[in-house]
């Protein structure tokens, strides 16, 4: 099983554009929504628990909390 995105309040092409305006790169990283990352821990607990294979894309995206948006042409990694 494979957990879930991360997800911001706003669209990420568009934190990204801000954050680069306003000279302000923390900007995208208090856009993000902790839900899921609770929802994403709370996910590999369980199935782990149970014997299922588990993907965490947080894991993926924000090794030690912080989050990769871009990729290496600097194009962000989620649209909403």
């Amino acid at each position: 099983m494979i957990g879930p995105h991360v997800e911001y309040k706003l669209d990420l092409p568009w934190l990204l554009a801000a954050s680069m305006l306003k000279h302000d790169p923390s900007m995208v990283d208090r856009a993000r929504l902790a839900k899921q990352e609770r929802t994403d821990r709370l996910f590999a607990e369980q199935l782990r628990r149970d014997g299922t294979g588990y993907v965490s894309l947080y894991a993926a995206l924000c090794p030690d909390g912080k989050c990769q948006v871009t990729d290496e042409q600097g194009l962000p990694l989620a649209f909403d």
